[in-house]
């Protein structure tokens, strides 16, 4: 099994041999020196206060571009989460709860797509996502699952069993519309085929 490389962050020089070291002793994980940190598949970022902008200053520094990051600290700014999110970070730990076994089920998550964050700061990133949802999507006709509203109808009627003439005459358009839908969206989508599209909807909420 390959193991995770991992680069860890941490202006305080005891934090980050100590995060280092809990690191180290997980058999999956190689801990990087910074010659390396192109090499990471995870950064753990270690700091008591972070920020969107702390993020995105130490990323803009060379560190991480293309890791999934696990940060570990005391307070992280609830205004920071979803930017943050959209920086890559995966997983977010409490400094005071991350013990060895903690961290590395983290490390080892996020390359595995699990992703821990805490309640308060799940429930800030629902919020902001519903917001957006809302002010952004909605306004444009779109879902969260980034289909519009004509292709949610299609996709619920091929759901339903209908083939491409009946949603045509259910709908009151040309068939070549319904395939022109189809077509451009699961190409968009990078969606195999029909049944695809469908599992995709289900999956991502657009169709319940």
């Amino acid at each position: 099994m390959r193991r995770i490389t991992v680069l860890v962050k941490a202006s305080d020089p005891l934090v980050h041999a100590g995060i280092g070291a809990m690191l180290s002793a997980c058999a999956q994980i190689d801990v990087l020196g910074e010659a390396a940190r192109d090499d990471a598949d995870v950064v753990v970022l270690a700091e008591r206060v972070v920020s969107a902008g702390r993020l995105h200053a130490i990323i803009q520094r060379g560190a991480g571009k293309n890791a999934a990051w696990v940060v570990v600290t005391d307070r992280f700014d609830a205004g920071s989460v979803l930017p943050a999110v959209r920086m890559g970070v995966k997983s977010i730990l409490s400094a005071s709860r991350a013990t060895e076994s903690r961290l590395a089920a983290a490390v080892l998550g996020v390359t595995r797509g699990i992703s821990l964050l805490p309640a308060d700061l799940q429930a800030v990133l629902l919020r902001e996502l519903d917001e957006m949802r809302s002010t952004v999507l909605e306004a444009n006709g779109l879902s969260l699952a980034l289909l519009d509203a004509r292709e949610r109808d299609v996709l619920g009627s091929i759901a339903d069993g209908k083939n491409v003439d009946e949603i045509a005459t259910r709908i009151g358009c040309p068939e070549g519309t319904i395939r022109k839908t189809l077509s451009r969206m699961m190409r968009r989508l990078n969606l195999n085929n029909h049944s695809h599209a469908v599992a995709y909807s289900f999956r991502s909420g657009a169709l319940t």
